[in-house]
C-alpha cells in the first residue's frame, strides 16, 4: 500500500497515511501528460524539530492565523546522539507563504519571550484557577467523564515530554484522562474510550511507517 501524496510504503491492513492521512492505494497513478502548471496541495513540511514548547506556540500561532496543519512525532533512531522525540509540523502547500511568515513571528516571540502583558494575564488566570480549585474538568473533555472510573492503562513510560503530549492530544480529542505512578507515567482513561484513546497514543508515539 502507497500514500499518494508521500509516496510512503505501508504493509497490508493499513488504510491511511499516518503522517497525512491520505487514503491509500495499492499503486500510484501515472502522472498525464500535460503543458499546464499544476498546483500542489499536498502536505509540506513547514518545521521540525526537538523542542515541544517550539512546536506548541507554532501550531498556537498556526490556529490563530486559520492555517490548517498536521503534527507528527517521531523518535529519532535516524540521528545518532539524540534520544528524544522529533516533532513536525505539516501544512497544506498552498499555504507555504503565509505559513512561513506566521512560524518566523511564532519563531522570533518565542526567542524574545512573553511580553508583561502577556504575563500578566497568565498570573491573573493562574490566580483565578487557583481560587476555582485543581479539580475542575478540562472544558474540551464531556461532562460525564469520571475520574473515579478511569481505570483503563493506554499507556506507560518514562518520558516526560511524551506524556504531556498524550494527555494534550487526548484532551483535544474529548477524552478524559488520569496519571498515575511515581518512577514512570501511566495514563489512564475510562473503559469505553479506551479504542479511541489507544489509536491516539499510537499516533503520537509511532516511530516511523510500518515496513
Amino acid at each position: 500500500m502507497l500514500c499518494p501524496n508521500c509516496k510512503t510504503e505501508y504493509r497490508d491492513g493499513f488504510s491511511r497515511c499516518s503522517d497525512c492521512g491520505a487514503q491509500l492505494v495499492e499503486k500510484l497513478a501515472a502522472p498525464v501528460p500535460t503543458n499546464r502548471p499544476q498546483a500542489s496541495d499536498g502536505p509540506e513540511l513547514l518545521w521540525t524539530g526537538t523542542e515541544l514548547p517550539i512546536s506548541g506556540a507554532i501550531t498556537t500561532a498556526l490556529d490563530k492565523a486559520g492555517i490548517p496543519y498536521h503534527t507528527r512525532t517521531r523518535d529519532v533512531g535516524l540521528l545518532p546522539g539524540l534520544s528524544q522525540p522529533v516533532y513536525a509540523i505539516f501544512i497544506p502547500a498552498r499555504h507555504h507563504d503565509v505559513a512561513h511568515s506566521v512560524l518566523d513571528e511564532a519563531l522570533r516571540q518565542f526567542e524574545e519571550g512573553p511580553s508583561q502583558s502577556d504575563e500578566d494575564a497568565a498570573g491573573t488566570e493562574s490566580a483565578t484557577q487557583s481560587q476555582e480549585g485543581d479539580d475542575e474538568t478540562p472544558d474540551d473533555i464531556p461532562k460525564n467523564y469520571d475520574p473515579n472510573e478511569a481505570t483503563a492503562e493506554v499507556w506507560s513510560g518514562d518520558d516526560a515530554d511524551i506524556k504531556n503530549m498524550l494527555i494534550a492530544s487526548l484532551h483535544e480529542n474529548g477524552i478524559g484522562c488520569e496519571l498515575a505512578g511515581e518512577d514512570s507515567f501511566t495514563i489512564l482513561v475510562m473503559p469505553a474510550a479506551v479504542q479511541r484513546a489507544r489509536e491516539i497514543v499510537r499516533e503520537v508515539t509511532e516511530a516511523s511507517p510500518p515496513e
